[in-house]
């Protein structure tokens, strides 16, 4: 997505945005709804790309929590290095409503124009009722239930949100419908994010490679195998990606076969026993026993 931030422009731009092709490169601006793990993970990956600005908020209204996740995610880089903190904050905005602006940076520093939190290209919602732990929870309607009000308040204040919203607070089906209903936002334009299906698409697609070649085959050598949608019919595993051995699976004529594929299909639609709802994004898979 980041390679698509580029537009032509004849105005001049600061020296950081000027390109030898006269090329622009359009920030990519992130908002993050519940600065939590979840939410300050993204803020810090994203910190670590160039070009990208963060906007922060988080639930109750205040920020405090928020300055102090925002000393947290700075601290260190991708790989576990100290990182200049004044200039990390260069790139992030805190906000104190989703639906507020702001005049300057986390460094203090005045910006040339108001930025709206909801002028961000993405929004992802990260936030809880923190008030009930999540490893209390015994179902995905008890989920659903605890943080019902929560996404609610979130989904009116983003009524006129004109990009993407990603949702990552479950049950994601519901709260992606009534995200759409509440804030009248299409759902064509809101993305459930989730990556349990993608581990037991990758966890089916081991076993059944073993029971049609005899072969070993590592979990890791599979990581190019997605899934799109989540926990139901509605998943679509996404093979065209993945190479073994060099070889993209498309091409490899025993394992390219509707048969296998319904297997798997099957196998991540009607299998609910395998994974374990136990208030934590691991899930509980016996490994092949034969791989």
């Amino acid at each position: 997505m980041r390679e698509n931030y580029y537009f032509r422009s004849k105005r001049k731009m600061s020296e950081h945005h000027e390109h030898e092709s006269g090329s622009y490169r359009k920030p990519l601006t992130v908002g993050i709804i519940g600065v939590g793990g979840l939410g300050s993970t993204t803020a810090h990956y994203l910190l670590t790309v160039p070009n990208s600005v963060v906007h922060l908020t988080g639930r109750p209204k205040s920020t405090d929590s928020i300055d102090a996740r925002v000393r947290l995610l700075i601290a260190r880089n991708a790989g576990g290095d100290i990182v200049e903190e004044e200039r990390a904050k260069e790139r992030i905005r805190i906000y104190q409503t989703i639906r507020g602006e702001t005049s300057i940076n986390a460094r203090g520093e005045s910006l040339p124009e108001k930025e709206r939190f909801l002028d961000s290209d993405f929004i992802l919602i990260s936030a809880r009722n923190n008030s009930v732990p999540f490893g209390s929870l015994t179902s995905r309607d008890q989920e659903y239930l605890v943080n019902k009000d929560v996404l609610s308040n979130i989904s009116k204040d983003l009524k006129d949100y004109r990009g993407v919203v990603i949702v990552a607070t479950g049950p994601l089906q519901i709260f992606c419908s009534e995200i759409a209903r509440v804030s009248g936002v299409p759902l064509v334009r809101i993305v459930g994010a989730s990556y349990i299906d993608t581990i037991r698409f990758r966890k089916e697609l081991q076993r059944e490679i073993y029971n049609v070649k005899g072969k070993q085959i590592n979990i890791g050598m599979l990581e190019e195998a997605m899934v799109l949608g989540g926990h139901g019919f509605g998943m679509v595993p996404i093979y065209s990606g993945l190479k073994l051995g060099g070889i993209n699976f498309n091409n490899i004529t025993e394992l390219n076969t509707d048969g296998l594929r319904r297997r798997v299909q099957a196998a991540l639609s009607t299998d609910p026993i395998r994974i374990q709802f136990t208030g934590s994004t691991g899930v509980n898979i016996d490994e092949p026993a034969a791989a």
